[in-house]
């Protein structure tokens, strides 16, 4: 969680280079996706959680 964390910080510079392509909004979603997920905060389509 640590990991995910910083690259979707602020001062991140791998979420800055992402940001500089077509794909950077993309990029941040799948990453906040995957955060949630692993938080257990993201439910699947049928509302059961993931863990």
């Amino acid at each position: 969680m640590a990991a995910l964390d910083r690259v979707l910080a602020e001062d991140s510079e791998l979420a800055e280079l992402c940001d500089e392509t077509g794909d950077g909004p993309r990029w941040r979603r799948n990453i906040t996706h995957t955060r949630r997920i692993r938080a257990g905060d993201e439910t699947r389509p049928d509302g059961t959680r993931w863990h």
